[in-house]
């Protein structure tokens, strides 16, 4: 059996909390929890981590913008949604442009898009997830891979492959050897199928040892590999 995913549910008022509760209750993907004011939810994701966080913007005490950004600081990686009824435009703008929040969602919702905007961004997250795993086990295959650095983005929606030495130099075979074994990892786990992946744009260069790629995972995921040319190249052409 699959662990569940904790979802976080605040808001201070009931019935809205209530109505939160009814959307995702019949799905068993989810464990609940929730809390009627960021005070309270703070003190139960002290204890536990949580997965999903859907929080009310306009709360006695914390506004629900502030929460999240305290929930990033516990757990980077889970997914925060930012409701609101109100105009907090400076609030709401904030919260996206620092990263604290995945998307706004505005009351009224509807019971089916909100299921399937947290659906979709647990997707996002599992697959970024395992792109991750896969370049790192990939990394212990290929020779070069101990000189390459992988960074996410703050949007956990693309990942980033650099060399870690600009003095390096990393063979494009090598690269697509890298390429290759992280998009057959991920089809073999079944995140994507085969036809979702696509090269978006790129490049490669083997006389300036140049390597642009741009690689549309499927699913708004993109891995993006850019080695530049270096000075050792440079005197080897």
């Amino acid at each position: 059996m699959e662990k569940k995913l904790k979802l976080l549910l605040v808001d201070d008022e009931e019935n809205i909390l209530s109505a939160l509760n009814r959307v995702f209750r019949d799905d068993n993907v989810y464990e609940i929890i929730t809390a009627h004011s960021a005070q309270d939810a703070l003190q139960k994701v002290s204890s536990v981590s949580v997965d999903v966080v859907i929080s009310d913007q306009r709360m006695p005490g914390m506004g629900g913008a502030e929460l999240l950004q305290k929930i990033r600081d516990l757990y980077p990686d889970s997914i925060r949604f930012l409701l609101s009824g109100y105009a907090d435009v400076e609030a709401i703008i904030s919260a996206i442009n620092e990263g604290d929040i995945y998307r706004f969602i505005k009351k009224p919702w509807n019971n089916e898009d909100l299921k399937m905007l947290v659906k979709k961004a647990i997707g996002q997250r599992d697959i970024s997830r395992l792109i991750s795993e896969a370049i790192f086990r990939a990394k212990r295959t290929i020779d070069a891979g101990k000189d390459l650095e992988v960074a996410t983005s703050e949007d956990k929606k693309s990942l980033i492959v650099k060399l870690k030495d600009s003095s390096k130099v990393i063979s494009p075979e090598n690269i697509l050897r890298l390429v290759d074994f992280i998009i057959g990892t991920v089809e073999s786990e079944g995140k994507i199928t085969d036809g979702q992946f696509r090269f978006s744009s790129g490049m490669i260069n083997k006389k300036e040892g140049r390597i642009v790629l741009s690689i549309d995972m499927g699913k708004s995921i993109s891995l993006n590999i850019e080695l530049p040319p270096t000075e050792s190249s440079a005197k080897q052409a």
